[in-house]
């Protein structure tokens, strides 16, 4: 069943799903996807303001390629005057839960190329913070792709620090096809997770980001792994989660077409491998 790219991308609760067997289709998805307009959402002004109670950003986007934008996301860092990064929320798997590092707009009308975009937006419950870094994590093109930026990629924005800044050789995903899809009808891969960014992943007692679950059914693949709540998932066949937010589909094609993948997660500050196959 295909999961709805933008909860995918935020860090609403999401629950993976498996594959019927079609393996030629698994063994043609491709991974990575280059995109004609590289860079087509710049931040080009980010000023913050302290307020007694708030902290207040106000930005403007300039779409600079050649596609109309409806929906697109951003990664935010409140620092205080040190340069430490603030939380609104404590060092737990719930407090992650609720926590405002992730933004997201959805524009009443498109943003056609060569448009700018203004937003303002009030923070509470940042006690300390002065600034707020800020990164574009996606994009969606108008009637198009939703086109995703690796987590080590992402250009961070600071106040009183914005140019345009072409980063033509970064890499891009786009949403994987609804054959990848399609293959996720039969197999309960059974856990339900957020994904917890690298950059936040220390304040949170882990070492890098993955897929943090929260939940794992019973009787499931994720059972049968022996995996938990509470476990982190760092790769999926190889594939960082917060390098390509796909990767589980991906991984679930190719089960789906009679490989065994191997999942590594941390539990308690050890690394362990789990493998799955389809049943």
């Amino acid at each position: 069943m295909k999961r709805i790219v933008r909860i995918i991308i935020t860090m609403v609760l999401l629950v993976s799903f498996c594959a019927a067997p079609m393996a030629a289709l698994a063994q043609s998805v491709p991974r990575q996807t280059t995109v004609i307009d590289p860079e087509a959402l710049q931040i080009t002004y980010l000023n913050v303001s302290v307020e007694p109670r708030n902290v207040v950003m106000r930005m403007t986007f300039q779409n600079d390629g050649n596609i109309s934008i409806d929906e697109f996301g951003i990664a935010l860092a409140f620092y205080n005057n040190d340069g430490t990064q603030v939380y609104s929320n404590t060092n737990t798997q719930e407090g992650y839960i609720q926590e405002e590092s992730n933004w997201y707009y959805t524009p009443d009308e498109v943003i056609k190329p060569g448009d700018t975009y203004k937003t303002e937006d009030v923070f509470s419950d940042y006690g300390g913070a002065v600034g707020i870094a800020v990164a574009v994590r996606y994009y969606h093109q108008y009637n198009g792709e939703y086109i995703l930026i690796p987590e080590s990629e992402w250009l961070w924005i600071l106040p009183g620090s914005v140019t345009v800044v072409p980063e033509y050789h970064r890499s891009y995903y786009t949403e994987p096809s609804n054959a990848v899809y399609n293959l996720c009808n039969t197999i309960n891969l059974g856990y339900r997770y957020y994904l917890l960014d690298d950059y936040n992943a220390a304040y949170y007692g882990m070492n890098q980001g993955g897929e943090w679950i929260t939940s794992v059914t019973p009787d499931s693949m994720a059972e049968a792994a022996g995996l938990q709540a509470g476990d982190l998932i760092l790769f999926v066949n190889g594939m960082k989660p917060t390098e390509n937010v796909y990767a589980v589909e991906y991984g679930l094609a190719e089960i789906a077409s009679g490989e065994t993948i191997e999942w590594v997660y941390q539990r308690n500050e050890l690394i362990y491998t789990t493998k799955m196959s389809a049943p």
